[in-house]
């Protein structure tokens, strides 16, 4: 057989058993992608599977939580002009479950189309004396179904629908913050009086600046918002979180207040600055400024003090004393010649065992907004008669 003939023939074979390898190179190749697809469809299915389940329990717990637990939808929103403001349009029930306070009160918010925890007002129609009440949780009504304002308009006893009492009250508020809102929103209404309620306890923890800017953070999202504004779950979690997170420190009256005592003067003077901006405001506007001192638990009831001590000197904090805010606040209130109602005196007198707060919280009761409204009339109608 000549040699080109077995050198055809060897090549031949070699192209045979090539096209053999080929072959099944190709079938494995097709085998390995179709177990690679069944793999990617698997990881797809057992990920739908996990969401599904996950979302079913959200449900669930959603379900779970408006039945047997209900939290407290939030009344929050933001405004561009002054921050954090009072969502229009809200019924809400109130449960104090979100905090190391569980169990305290349980009350309904209503607000009016314009943010206020109170009855519908006009911008321009204004047909009785309109006073107008700026300040924190306190003069908001946390914890009670009739903050003061309330009372001191409507009751017989009282004003008996003679005037427009409106609340303007907004949770963790500051001074810098009440400035802000009655520049912006209070003087819209033509308040004839502004009533800047100072609280005691945390209106004096920081140096107030009336030219501060706030950008809203990722709580003040829209649909952050929406969720805590609707579903029971997002203050569950959130609440939940506090607690445990709020487990591994002290609590907030157990705090160190060193850094309050040691920059108090230069708090107490910015305020003083601002209490004469105030002052400008209200002249501007030709309503009547008046500041009302409101005091803390701890002032007005000799237990709780004695409580207070207790822990200060367990901490071996540096402390103001008693009556300090207070007492200064008075003084210069009188030498400058501004009009202030002073609620501690009447509200230490009259208290038994804590009358006025809460146990647990440091918001009055009830009984503490009808009396704040009895002593706020008899000293408005007092300086009129």
């Amino acid at each position: 057989m000549p040699k080109t003939e077995k050198k055809g023939k060897k090549q031949q074979k070699k192209q045979g058993r090539n096209s053999q390898v080929k072959g099944k190179g190709k079938k494995g190749a097709k085998k390995a992608k179709a177990q690679k697809s069944l793999a990617g469809n698997s990881i797809l299915v057992n990920i739908a599977v996990l969401i599904s389940t996950l979302l079913i329990c959200l449900v669930l717990l959603e379900i779970g939580l408006r039945l047997f637990y209900p939290q407290s939808l939030s009344v929050i929103s933001w405004n561009d002009d002054y921050g954090p403001d009072v969502e229009p349009n809200r019924h809400v029930v109130r449960y104090d479950t979100n905090s190391y306070r569980r169990g305290v009160f349980v009350f309904n918010i209503t607000t009016n189309s314009h943010g206020m925890r109170d009855r519908e007002y006009d911008f321009c129609s204004k047909t009785k004396p309109r006073y107008l009440f700026l300040g924190d949780s306190m003069t908001f009504g946390e914890g009670v179904e009739r903050p003061f304002m309330d009372i001191l308009e409507e009751d017989e006893e009282m004003y008996a629908g003679g005037i427009e009492a409106l609340n303007m009250g907004y949770p963790g508020a500051d001074v810098a913050y009440y400035y802000q809102k009655l520049k912006h929103r209070g003087y819209q209404y033509r308040p004839d009086i502004i009533f800047v309620n100072l609280y005691t306890g945390n209106d004096f923890l920081y140096e107030v600046d009336l030219e501060r800017t706030q950008k809203p953070g990722i709580s003040f999202d829209p649909v952050v918002l929406s969720c805590f504004h609707n579903l029971h779950i997002c203050p569950f979690v959130y609440g939940n979180a506090f607690k445990i997170a709020h487990s591994f420190k002290d609590r907030p009256a157990q705090q160190n207040y060193d850094h309050f005592y040691v920059h108090h003067e230069k708090i107490m003077q910015s305020f003083y600055e601002a209490a004469f901006r105030f002052r400008e405001l209200a002249e501007e506007h030709d309503s009547e400024l008046i500041f009302v001192i409101m005091p803390t638990k701890e002032a007005v009831d000799d237990n709780k003090y004695l409580e207070r001590l207790e822990r200060i000197h367990q901490k071996r904090e540096c402390h103001l004393g008693r009556y300090q805010i207070r007492d200064e606040l008075i003084a210069f209130f009188q030498a400058n010649k501004f009009e202030f109602i002073d609620l501690a005196y009447p509200f230490a007198q009259k208290n038994i065992n804590n009358t006025f707060y809460f146990e647990k919280d440091t918001h009055w009761n009830q009984q503490g907004h009808e009396l704040a409204a009895e002593v706020i009339f008899k000293n408005l109608e007092g300086d009129r008669n």
